[in-house]
């Protein structure tokens, strides 16, 4: 898997993962003091987020990092590069 692949492997998740807490785009974004384009070019387009970003991202939806590779639905699909990587 390449690094860009990754990162738009990355955006789905967390889309996935804010779909399921019930926030919308804007509403995520506020929360977790990211604008609200950022969160659609992390989202649609795979753009780069810096771990600490990410975990503010995650935890204003009550999510930890964890929670990205955690669905039994995503595990074929899941990177095997480790967080530590970001």
């Amino acid at each position: 898997m390449t690094e860009q692949e990754f990162y738009k492997w990355l955006g789905t998740r967390i889309k996935n993962l804010r779909e399921k807490s019930g926030f919308k785009q804007k509403e995520a974004a506020k929360k977790s003091g990211i604008s609200p384009q950022f969160l659609s070019n992390i989202e649609n387009r795979g753009h780069k987020i810096s771990v600490y970003q990410l975990n503010k991202l995650l935890e204003s939806m009550g999510f930890s990092q964890a929670d990205l590779v955690e669905d039994d639905s995503e595990k074929e699909n899941s990177p095997s590069l480790s967080m530590a990587t970001i």
